[in-house]
């Protein structure tokens, strides 16, 4: 992201916010992300805004390219 010069810590990351990441970067809603994980969308929506916070983003197409740029997830897994 232009301008970004605070990379976040991802070694801190919980299980539940990796897996969060990996699939806001393939494009799942919050509904799909509930369903196979089991929790509520809301759940969901928190943990997403909590990732906003941490990494200082506004949204959801920034969280994959600083999760990306990271290395958190991969281009040529995201289908």
């Amino acid at each position: 992201i232009e301008g970004y010069t605070m990379f976040p810590q991802h070694d801190v990351l919980s299980e539940r916010e990796r897996a969060i990441i990996e699939m806001v970067s393939k494009g799942l809603s919050d509904g799909e992300i509930s369903d196979l994980l089991h929790i509520k969308a809301g759940t969901v929506k928190n943990n997403i805004h909590r990732l906003f916070t941490k990494w200082q983003i506004h949204n959801r197409t920034q969280l994959a390219i600083v999760a990306y740029q990271l290395g958190l997830v991969d281009l040529l897994t995201i289908n």
